[in-house]
């Protein structure tokens, strides 16, 4: 895989995600290969939990889950 050239990358997982690993390898190619990228792994999370941050989701009405609306905080926070 050629990184070389893409934009600064924010990877996120849970520990209970089967992709856990994947995000891992990714963040360290693309570090290997210049790209700045932030990796945060988050205990207990499973696959797409940022889906859960807002009450009016189809997943979780009137039930947000602290842990995707504070994900979403961090990702706001690296895009600015």
């Amino acid at each position: 895989m050629d990184a070389h050239g893409l934009p600064p990358s924010f990877l996120l997982a849970g520990t209970e995600e089967l992709a856990k690993r994947d995000t891992v390898l990714m963040a360290d190619r693309l570090h290997k290969t210049g790209v700045e990228v932030k990796q945060e792994i988050w205990p207990g999370m499973w696959h797409a939990w940022l889906l859960f941050a807002t009450e009016n989701t189809t997943l979780s009405p009137n039930n947000a889950l602290p842990e995707a609306q504070l994900s979403i905080i961090h990702i706001t926070k690296f895009i600015r």
